[in-house]
């Protein structure tokens, strides 16, 4: 689920599982380059981290590279307990491309 208010200065996604509990939080990494590609130039990579639940504790990556052809790097071993399911992991990836029309 995205959050609408914070899109406007950072683009939030939130993953809650079925009982409702927040599993996993993406945030763009940067609020200087969030701001930068809003209001400035729209070219620059989106780049996010995700943390566990609503905590600041990051526990993966997922970042663009700039290339001709898109290609995406996910990044979870900051997480070597699993603690995240790599399945999740993955769909994010997958909405963090199309939901933000990259």
């Amino acid at each position: 689920m995205r959050d609408p208010l914070t899109a406007l200065y950072r683009t939030k996604w939130v993953c809650n599982g079925p009982d409702g509990r927040c599993l996993a939080v993406a945030i763009e990494d940067s609020l200087l380059s969030a701001l930068v590609r809003r209001y400035v130039v729209r070219v620059t990579p989106m780049n996010f981290v995700f943390r566990r639940g609503e905590t600041e504790q990051v526990i993966g990556r997922f970042d663009r590279k700039f290339t001709l052809l898109d290609r995406y790097v996910l990044d979870v071993s900051a997480d070597p307990a699993g603690t995240l399911d790599r399945r999740i992991a993955l769909a994010l990836g997958v909405i963090l491309d199309t939901g933000e029309r990259r």
